[in-house]
């Protein structure tokens, strides 16, 4: 229940931060990193300090995570990222880092496995 709420402050707060054409102007990951990944201890009501661990799904290239390991210095990151692509490229950035765990899986409600297409817009796919 908390977490539905939560999920519901950070949209809510995400939505009020479009006004106009905001999203037209900044890459859509940008807008969520800067809306959501970054002051996301803010939405759980405690200290940045006291966050452990991160978890990313869909990392792409995990340029968000050097920022979240100064953010959040107690916390361990694990980043999924499925694209055959991406995944190399996101595994050597952080391999000698023993605070990031990176995993070549995508996340899902389903136990199985699909299809996975590259999206057109930088870091982003779809599955099917």
């Amino acid at each position: 229940m908390r977490q539905a709420k939560v999920a519901r402050r950070l949209l809510r707060r995400t939505l009020v931060s479009i006004r106009g054409a905001a999203l037209s102007r900044v890459e859509p990951y940008l807008f969520v990193e800067a809306h959501s990944e970054k002051p996301f201890w803010k939405y759980l009501g405690v200290p940045p300090r006291s966050i452990r661990s991160v978890v990313i799904v869909g990392a792409w290239q995990g340029f968000e995570i050097p920022d979240l390991l100064k953010k959040y210095p107690q916390a361990d990151i694990v980043a999924f990222e499925p694209s055959k692509r991406h995944y190399p490229i996101l595994a050597a950035a952080y391999r000698g880092n023993p605070r990031v765990r990176c995993f070549q899986e995508a996340i899902s409600d389903a136990v199985g496995e699909e299809d996975f297409h590259e999206g057109s817009l930088p870091g982003t796919a779809r599955r099917g």
